[in-house]
């Protein structure tokens, strides 16, 4: 079956022939840089001294093609070239500035760059209006996109749009800093409401000129923002459906009337009492499925969640895929197989981009398993 035809079967809570693999296919199923050059050099590919990266501070790589292909699997990222970037396979320090004019550093004991600036720090509702907003409909968020997509749309592969790193909740927190944001919640409501409309309206603007070009013609529709910590969400139920959800679910509904793809949502963490409102908002997946926070267990999900929604990663990057040896990974893909991919509604994946503490053998291992144990009908 094509691997088109397989995520969008999977998507639609049918059973296609086997259950689909994602590696690289969006910006939280990818890897380190590396991990990366060492996958590489394993498969007796080139090793690149610099990598084409999705995200500079948090060093998701964009995988060439080649790479991809002799992985096998199933989806593609659509995104515009020119927000891909570059950067050294070694480690590299430094400072940037993003275009929203939050300030990132990268110390030498960290894997990513950290903010050392927030922007809107100690400013008032008033400031906002006044903040220096980056333009939603700069050229290079759309530039080359339409190519892209006629590349991608003539091969076999899945397609996901990745508009860019977009989100409302994580980004206030990135501007405003994480303890003052959550401070705001609690005690500014008047200001948090219009942080989030001038952020939710930014990231409407952005998707509805990345799909105009690309809305027909894609299986996935990528949103983000991580709400939970390890044992819990980081915001209660309450304040999400008082503050954040009205914003989620206007820009889901904007994005269903451009596009028959199903929104899936990227969101770290233990989220289980923010999975009935997010439903309600509009999300159609989950990503990653981070099976080590609290309560993210892959059988209950599937029974409580199943009909509602599709699950897209669940394999352990913590636990398992960075140490394992192969049975206990073969062991690992089994279970979330057997747990999710019942009647559709699972594309595996890692629970985020794999870092560089994976080894290639693990990685071939993830995919081979998927390959065998996950062909309907299951076993």
């Amino acid at each position: 079956m094509p691997s088109r035809e397989r995520v969008k079967r999977a998507l639609a809570h049918q059973e296609p022939d086997r259950v689909p693999i994602d590696i690289g296919g969006h910006s939280a199923t990818s890897m380190a840089p590396g991990s990366y050059a060492n996958l590489c050099r394993h498969l007796g590919l080139p090793v690149p001294e610099q990598v084409r990266l999705m995200s500079k501070a948090l060093q998701i790589v964009c995988m060439d093609e080649a790479v991809m292909q002799a992985l096998g699997g199933d989806c593609r990222p659509l995104l515009a070239p020119q927000l891909i970037g570059t950067g050294p396979v070694a480690w590299e320090g430094g400072r940037f500035k993003d275009e929203w004019g939050v300030e990132w550093y990268r110390p030498e004991s960290s894997a990513y760059y950290e903010v050392y600036r927030f922007p809107l720090a100690g400013l008032d509702a008033a400031d906002l209006d006044r903040y220096p907003w980056p333009d939603p409909h700069d050229p290079k968020r759309t530039a080359g996109l339409a190519g892209e997509l006629k590349r991608l749309v003539a091969t076999d592969y899945a397609v996901v749009g990745v508009p860019s790193s977009l989100n409302i909740f994580e980004r206030a927190l990135l501007l405003r800093g994480f303890e003052q944001l959550l401070l705001d919640m609690a005690m500014d409501p008047a200001f948090v409401h219009k942080l989030f409309r001038r952020l939710m309206e930014f990231n409407i603007a952005v998707y509805i000129d990345f799909l105009k070009i690309a809305g027909q013609q894609i299986e996935a529709i990528r949103v983000a923002d991580d709400l939970g910590g390890t044992q819990a969400p980081l915001i209660s139920p309450p304040m999400y459906r008082d503050l954040l959800k009205p914003y989620h679910q206007e820009w889901f509904r904007v994005i269903k009337t451009l596009t028959p793809a199903k929104i899936i949502m990227h969101s770290d963490g233990a989220l289980v009492p923010l999975l009935p409102d997010l439903i309600e908002a509009g999300i159609d997946g989950l990503n990653p499925v981070q099976v080590f926070a609290h309560g993210m267990e892959t059988g209950f999900l599937k029974r409580e969640f199943g009909k509602q929604l599709s699950f897209w990663g669940a394999v352990d990057t913590v636990t398992v895929l960075p140490g394992a040896g192969r049975q206990q990974v073969i062991d690992e893909v089994r279970r979330r197989i057997a747990d999710l991919a019942g009647g559709g509604g699972f594309v595996l994946a890692g629970v985020h981009n794999l870092q560089a503490d994976v080894s290639p053998e693990n990685i071939l291992t993830m995919i081979e398993a998927a390959r065998t144990v996950g062909q309907y009908p299951l076993a």
